[in-house]
């Protein structure tokens, strides 16, 4: 069974349907059919077959010397998959810890060489995170803006 399947077993039914969502979007027209196979197959409680998914990809049969289009596309979905799953953990994060967007935001002011605003934006950043007693993103924050 391929990692792309494991994967796909792990994620909610919401992050399902926000994963399709996203590859629906996605300009490779085969990493998308490959995608329709798994979830379809998993839907059915099918296993995984390399000749049906080829078949169902690259519209012909499957042979052993093409195996590595099929692999390709498994391991661009796998990486499809841990880039959704990256962008849950940003986000639950910045839900969780106020102060984890500030701290990012002037992460990235900083490595843009937008120092004034980092300037501007340091100071009300720290207080807000030690006001709310929040010492890891204080420290994170003043190990960016001293640098």
């Amino acid at each position: 069974m391929p990692k792309a399947n494991d994967l796909y077993a792990a994620l909610s039914v919401t992050e399902k349907k926000q994963f399709a969502l996203r590859i629906k979007s996605h300009k490779r027209q085969s990493l998308q059919l490959l995608f329709k196979y798994i979830s379809k197959e998993y839907s059915r409680d099918g296993g995984f077959s390399k000749e049906k998914a080829f078949a169902q990809i690259f519209a012909r049969s499957y042979s052993a010397e093409e195996d590595y289009l099929l692999r390709n596309e498994l391991r661009l979905l796998v990486s499809e998959i841990h880039i959704f799953l990256k962008d849950i953990e940003i986000a639950v994060e910045r839900e969780k810890d106020e102060n984890f967007g500030d701290t990012m935001l002037l992460r990235g002011l900083l490595q843009r060489r937008c120092f004034e605003e980092v300037e501007q934006l340091f100071p009300k950043y720290y207080a807000a995170s030690l006001k709310r007693l929040n010492f890891e993103q204080a420290r994170r924050q003043a190990d960016i803006y001293f640098r």
